[in-house]
């Protein structure tokens, strides 16, 4: 019949789609990886020098000299950063297929630890409840946990005082549970809400927030992978929430 044949066609254009887009996914991967092993080292070894320099001779360059060099050894350090967080972007797997339960405090809790130079640093009051077990890739839940929760760190931090609060969510219908991070930094505006999950999509000044612009382009990636959402609340200066949501099993 004319419907059979129209599905057949449909069918066949949907694997002929997802075969390219296969292949794009793989020669990206392959990019990323060449990228990042042949521009890590000379950026590195440019970096190097540059900061010995700084430290041998800082005594016979002049203040021009000086900010050139620092500029130049800044570009460097960050160009290496970018590369790897490209890099890790593009390896990033699509699949959970070593899906298990996670329970999300303790994911929580580890994290913390780690950023706890930056929470003393910056005296940050992290204001915590129980969070739920899901179902996830532990490593992955734990990179899209992170990179959240530095994010609320950063642009809470010249808050007075700056404050980040991670709870638990659960939908009426059940079908859903997860997490919010919320801060009460400078906020953000309609119109960026869907552009920051971009890759490299900067909105705020890098003099002032330091980063490349992949964080949250993973935390997106990692969300997708689960079959999760995210949405992003917030008005400029009034801080910023993030939600994830991810099925129940």
């Amino acid at each position: 019949t004319s419907e059979l044949d129209e599905l057949k066609l449909v069918k066949r254009e949907l694997e002929q789609k997802n075969e390219a887009l296969a292949q794009s996914n793989d020669a990206l991967q392959q990019f990323a990886r060449v990228a990042s092993h042949d521009l890590k080292e000379p950026l590195r070894t440019i970096a190097s020098f540059g900061q010995l320099i700084q430290r041998d001779a800082k005594d016979r360059l002049n203040d021009n000299d000086k900010e050139g060099l620092e500029y130049m050894v800044d570009a460097a350090s960050r160009m290496r950063q970018l590369v790897e967080d490209l890099r890790n972007y593009t390896a990033l797997s699509q699949d959970v297929e070593q899906a298990r339960n996670v329970d999300l405090t303790n994911l929580r809790d580890s994290i913390l630890k780690d950023l706890s130079k930056q929470v003393q640093e910056h005296s940050v009051d992290i204001k915590q409840q129980a969070l739920p077990v899901v179902q996830g890739q532990p490593f992955q839940l734990s990179q899209l946990m992170q990179n959240l929760l530095t994010n609320a760190i950063k642009f809470s931090r010249d808050s007075q005082p700056p404050i980040v609060e991670i709870g638990p969510l659960i939908d009426d219908r059940g079908k859903e549970h997860g997490f919010y991070v919320r801060d009460n930094g400078i906020g953000i505006a309609e119109k960026d809400k869907e552009r920051i999950f971009g890759v490299f999509e900067r909105i705020n000044a890098r003099d002032k927030f330091e980063g490349t612009g992949i964080g949250l382009a993973i935390c997106k990636r990692i969300i997708d992978a689960h079959h999760g959402r995210i949405e992003v609340l917030g008005e400029p200066g009034d801080g910023t929430e993030f939600r994830v949501w991810l099925p129940m099993v």
